[in-house]
């Protein structure tokens, strides 16, 4: 049986009319208390597993279930419990914050004007807007939309959230702010995230898993990713040619840059520790060693 708080996809399809393939080819993705980053390079279908998970986009097949709940067979009834950030969405820009989630809240079933206001002003202090509960979102800023769509995922109290790209558009403060929110809630539910920023996958500590073209590359904690990277990333001369399989990227260091893959015969190397985007990077070449899932 499925726990309240987790989530499981076994073999699970997705497509969109008119696409050259399918979107989701076959992902098999757990994920239970805690914070699980799902990272990839655009189009590898991140957004499309979030969706699936959360009921907006049915499964072409396989079996998604969320909180307990089969998605495919009961896609409103899983939808209880789960809180879902999507990455764009059109805000009603003639109701205030407070509205708007009165009113998300009310078609939720929550019954009582004041029990709904009290669920408003947590979820708006939690993302720290709770000064702009009576502000028009028509007012709000990039950055603040984009809180005000976490604010209505966490006005529900999940026990699963769902958030795409949480922290696009949010300047550095801000997204430390959305970081520290999801690294608590993991602590008391599962959060799924969707993100392009490896820096934040690794600084919330959970595990990672890789997409590319709809399918799963690697799914594993940080630590085992980076152990899985270890004997694969060196630093050589700055003139150094990268060769077949092997990846030569950018370093502060003068004189030298740092090179992915086994070292090229003759060329004078020095390991280096790997960094998460080193693993990440290794996965997308198909050369990443170990078995990280």
């Amino acid at each position: 049986m499925v726990a309240p708080t987790s989530v499981l996809a076994r073999d699970l399809t997705a497509t969109y009319p008119g696409a050259p393939r399918p979107a989701l080819a076959g992902v098999d993705f757990a994920a239970g208390p805690g914070v699980h980053a799902v990272v990839g390079p655009t189009g590898a279908g991140k957004t499309t597993l979030l969706r699936v998970l959360a009921g907006q986009l049915p499964p072409a097949g396989g079996r998604a279930v969320v909180g307990g709940r089969n998605v495919g067979l009961r896609p409103l009834a899983a939808r209880a419990g789960v809180g879902y950030v999507p990455q764009e969405v059109g805000l009603p820009h003639e109701l205030s914050l407070a509205e708007y989630l009165d009113e998300l809240l009310a078609l939720d079933g929550e019954r009582g004007r004041e029990a709904r206001a009290g669920l408003a002003r947590q979820a708006a202090a939690a993302v720290h807007l709770d000064g702009a509960l009576d502000r028009r979102l028509r007012h709000f800023s990039g950055g603040m939309r984009r809180r005000a769509l976490l604010a209505q995922a966490l006005a529900r109290r999940p026990s699963v959230l769902l958030a795409d790209e949480p922290s696009a558009g949010l300047d550095p403060e801000e997204q430390l702010t959305v970081r520290d929110l999801l690294r608590d809630l993991g602590l008391r539910c599962c959060v799924v995230l969707a993100t392009h920023f490896l820096d934040e996958a690794e600084a919330l500590g959970g595990r990672v898993t890789i997409l590319r073209e709809g399918r799963v590359l690697r799914s594993g904690s940080v630590p085992q990713l980076l152990a899985a990277a270890r004997g694969m990333v060196w630093m050589v001369g700055a003139d150094a040619e990268p060769g077949p399989g092997r990846v030569l990227q950018r370093t502060v260091e003068p004189g030298s840059r740092r090179l992915l893959g086994s070292p090229p015969a003759g060329t004078p190397a020095r390991p280096a520790p790997p960094t998460l985007e080193d693993a990440y990077l290794l996965a997308l070449l198909g050369q990443l060693p170990g078995d990280a899932a």
